[in-house]
């Protein structure tokens, strides 16, 4: 742990480390501000207004404050990235080099600009180094502005605002005159209190909507379906321009200036509650299990009748190992039931009855994904031990990683089991075929596909690498660590299932009081 500490303050003190924060900070600025083109919140709705970005979503303060937020998380991952970097450094020269000097693994480490490589990875340009860490900005990018509704609640606003005027507005005249109601000069001044004019009229001109001929030509001779796709525009732009100056308390204002009403169903109201409850339980459930590790370590001697335990955390260092068992163990479920949850599609019916291997063969390719991404996180825990300790490791490259994969990826099928237990309760609880009892048979499924898997993986690890088959202090603490990293996934999925389920329960209660405005034809 002292070691960490010393990288850290070496680290602040370095050139390299803020160029490369200042870079990445900048880039993911940029990045925040663009949209997802395969938004399907967009597909169509953007048409009005072309090229607009995140800030034309959010309002300006709020814009601001969540794009704080983002570049923190951002210099969050790249710092734990640079202070983990030296140590894989010196444990990879460990490998592939046989050097175990200090001296010489310090000199190595000090001409490696990893800092900078590290920040180039994240835009994309060493993306062939390292291929996919550059879609890391656009999934945290996606999983901000839907986590804070960016696009869909102002595109939801518009949609259900066009409802209400098509109802009222039902004849060509009346079409007419709404028309030259948002057109006319005296709208600008109307919403100019709460809006962007600016940005109002610029977009007005581009539909040569500002002079007055093309006004009349339109009054004079358009369809009823002209007016009312002039009329969707002209709200279109009003909103975002609301937005713009104004945030969501524009689009309230903006409502009583058209005479319609503001969606009671809850749109706006973003559930982070969810979101909230799965963050703090996460790192609420981390820290807890770090801690309580070393503090159980008496108790289990007794029951072991041991007079010491050889691999349970114990004695001064107890909270440094315990932390690295919880790290390495932990760690690898909770990124996968990210990956899980970010990229799977899961479909289901009320009343379909998915069988595991429909879900297994189904999500094969996000399963793959976690298997060799857990893999990697192993084999970079190994070298960052190497790294730390005076150990040698220096048994060739070849050697490094054929003798660690079959441990690795019995490791790595830990986490998929973990996930496709965790999917199975999902889409079952969507088909609504477990009625009663639903969480004790997904929790009962849970720990009956864990408890075996990483039992096998522990004696494994007893027979081939502690050739030790009585260390059962190792056992239970990797069925421990196990089972715990799964029912903590768990907690955190269901959360963020109850967010996605609020979601989808408020998109449907839209359209259904959207399509109830919409007259019959």
């Amino acid at each position: 742990m002292s070691d960490i500490f010393e990288l850290s303050k070496e680290l602040f003190t370095s050139f390299e480390f803020w160029a490369g924060a200042v870079l990445l900070a900048t880039f993911q600025v940029g990045k925040f501000g663009e949209l997802n083109a395969l938004d399907e919140n967009l597909s169509g709705a953007s048409l009005p207004v072309p090229n607009l970005g995140t800030k034309d979503f959010m309002g300006r303060n709020a814009y601001w404050l969540v794009l704080l937020i983002f570049v923190i998380v951002t210099f969050v991952g790249y710092l734990v990235l640079c202070i983990a970097s030296p140590s894989v450094i010196s444990g990879w020269l460990k490998v592939t080099t046989g050097v175990t000097e200090a001296e010489k693994i310090t000199q190595a480490i000090e001409s490696t600009p990893y800092s900078l490589f590290i920040a180039a990875a994240f835009m994309g340009l060493a993306h062939q180094a390292i291929p996919g860490v550059s879609n890391v900005a656009n999934i945290l990018r996606n999983w901000f502005h839907e986590l804070f509704g960016v696009p869909r609640i102002v595109i939801a606003t518009i949609s259900y605002f066009d409802a209400q005027i098509v109802a009222q507005a039902n004849t060509q005249n009346r079409l007419v005159t709404c028309f030259k109601k948002l057109s006319a000069s005296e709208w600008v001044p109307q919403i100019e209190p709460y809006a962007d004019v600016a940005f109002f009229r610029q977009q007005a001109a581009r539909l040569n909507l500002d002079r007055a001929e093309t006004r009349e030509e339109i009054v004079q001779s358009g369809s009823v379906r002209e007016l009312s796709k002039y009329i969707e525009q002209l709200v279109y732009i009003s909103a975002i321009a609301s937005v713009r100056k104004s945030g969501g308390a524009g689009l309230k204002r903006l409502a009583k200036d058209l005479g319609v009403d503001m969606p009671k169903v809850g749109t706006f109201k973003v559930p982070l509650g969810d979101i909230m409850f799965g963050l703090l339980t996460a790192v609420g459930g981390i820290v807890f299990l770090w801690l309580v590790i070393p503090i159980l370590e008496p108790a289990l001697r007794t029951a072991l009748n041991r007079e010491a335990l050889i691999f349970w955390p114990n004695g001064d260092l107890a909270l440094q190992y315990s932390g690295i068992y919880v790290f390495s163990n932990v760690v690898p479920v909770l990124m996968s039931l990210v990956l899980m949850l970010s990229l799977s599609r899961i479909h289901a019916n009320k009343g379909d009855d998915i069988a595991l291997r429909d879900l297994l063969i189904g999500n094969a390719g996000i399963f793959t994904l976690i298997l060799f991404g857990v893999i990697l996180f192993d084999y970079c825990q190994a070298l960052l031990d190497y790294g730390l300790n005076q150990a040698a490791g220096n048994e060739g490259l070849w050697h490094f990683f054929s003798y660690w994969f079959p441990f690795n990826a019995l490791h790595a099928f830990i986490s998929v089991v973990i996930c496709l237990a965790i999917m199975t309760h999902i889409v079952k609880k969507r088909a609504a075929v477990q009625s009663e009892m639903a969480l004790t048979k997904g929790l009962f499924r849970l720990v009956v596909m864990t408890l075996p898997t990483a039992a096998f993986y522990a004696l494994v690890r007893m027979f081939f690498v502690q050739k030790d088959m009585q260390a059962f202090d190792y056992l239970i603490l990797v069925i421990l660590l196990n089972v715990y990293a799964a029912l903590l996934a768990f907690a955190i999925a269901r959360s963020i299932e109850r967010r996605h389920q609020v979601l989808k329960r408020q998109e449907k209660e839209l359209k259904e009081a959207t399509s109830k405005l919409v007259p019959a034809n």
